[in-house]
């Protein structure tokens, strides 16, 4: 069990995605309003580098949602639920919890890691050699944010080529440098550049990370209470994500509702004075 929730919280922070459409700020149920979307005429069979649709990103300060989750490991399968927050660029919280009761905390920012398992009643402060010991892979919090939100990685870089099949884009990098991680990456999105599916392989590792994401779309939102309906914004949406990482025999499936945008969530955490470090963050070991 221990290993499994340490396990989920790293996963959380790896992987992620949007589940947007509002209603004063706040959704409760989606869809809420559909959006005509303007598709483009055709697609070329190969789109060179300088005709490829952009990606798209959405543009907000907060997010917050609750996901119901089911981790499948090769040892146990568990079932339980996590909030999520994001403030753009600068945190991202996960608090995890099972019939009212907390389990663990996480918060990230860009040079920061902070996690507190209330089980155990032990805690890791540190930076992101967390991810390192885990899956041997260099990760930083603008890739994780990346991932959470739907998008691509801006921190990276190298190019791409893109092959359009079936009302579908495929963006593929041979090789990519991100920070200081060199991966292999193919984004597949719709005509609207929305991700269906992001298929990762770091390069040094050989660790692969498979992401789908379930119905994308875009609909109108509201980023602010007092909008009307003439300042509301197109905004990717996503009922929820499925992620898999082969080599470690694990899938997680997760179920999101009850989002907020633009609506400041909790981000604190605190190190209960009775709590000690976590002498081994691997849970392999």
């Amino acid at each position: 069990m221990k290993k499994t929730l340490l396990l989920f919280a790293i996963l959380l922070v790896v992987a992620g995605t949007c589940v947007f459409a509002q209603q004063d700020s706040t959704i409760q149920k989606f869809p809420i309003l559909k959006v005509e979307l303007q598709l483009r005429d055709s697609l070329p069979t190969i789109l060179s580098q300088n005709q490829n649709p952009p990606l798209w990103k959405n543009q907000h300060d907060w997010i917050s949602y609750q996901m119901k989750v089911s981790l499948k490991t090769e040892d146990e399968d568990l079932a339980f639920q996590c909030f999520m927050v994001n403030r753009t660029d600068s945190l991202i919280y996960f608090n995890l919890h099972k019939s009212g009761i907390e389990l663990m905390r996480v918060v990230l920012t860009p040079d920061s890691v902070i996690l507190v398992n209330k089980l155990q009643k032990e805690y890791y402060r540190g930076n992101y050699q967390l991810f390192k010991a885990i899956f041997d892979i260099p990760l930083t919090f603008s890739m994780i944010q990346g991932i959470l939100n739907g998008t691509d990685f801006t921190e990276c870089e190298g190019r791409f080529s893109t092959v359009a099949e079936e009302q579908q884009i495929k963006y593929i990098w041979p090789q990519r440098q991100c920070g200081t991680m060199a991966v292999m990456q193919e984004i597949t999105a719709d005509e609207n550049g929305l991700l269906l599916r992001n298929d990762l392989t770091e390069l040094k590792s050989g660790r692969e990370v498979l992401l789908t994401y379930s119905r994308p779309r875009l609909e109108e939102v509201n980023f602010t209470p007092e909008a009307t309906e003439a300042q509301m914004k197109p905004f990717a949406l996503f009922d929820g994500f499925t992620l898999t990482i082969a080599s470690e025999e694990v899938t997680l499936k997760a179920d999101i509702s009850k989002l907020k945008v633009n609506v400041p969530g909790p981000t604190s955490i605190k190190i209960p004075d009775s709590f000690t470090p976590m002498q081994n963050p691997n849970p392999q070991q």
